[in-house]
């Protein structure tokens, strides 16, 4: 049986519960994307990873923010994960 992976939706919320924007994750078989939308729907930010999200020695895992579906990079988001191998 194939893997299959159920895109998952949030909603972000201010503390007063007025809804500012949803996070949602676009399927894909191989990278995470995530599609950061405002209060009114709109796509303000798509995100992908990369194929593994995991870094064993040290190194840092990139996530590429950018706009829209062109897709022009406008931000790096990096997660520096400790070494195990020390």
């Amino acid at each position: 049986m194939p893997f299959i992976s159920i895109p998952s939706h949030f909603q972000i919320t201010a503390g007063n519960g007025e809804l500012l924007g949803t996070l949602e994750q676009e399927w894909s078989v191989l990278v995470p994307v995530f599609r950061v939308k405002d209060a009114h729907g709109k796509l303000a930010l798509r995100i992908k990873g990369p194929i593994f999200t995991f870094s064993c020695c040290g190194s840092d895992v990139e996530f590429k923010a950018g706009n829209n579906y062109s897709f022009r990079i406008l931000y790096l988001i990096s997660k520096q994960f400790i070494c195990c191998c020390r």
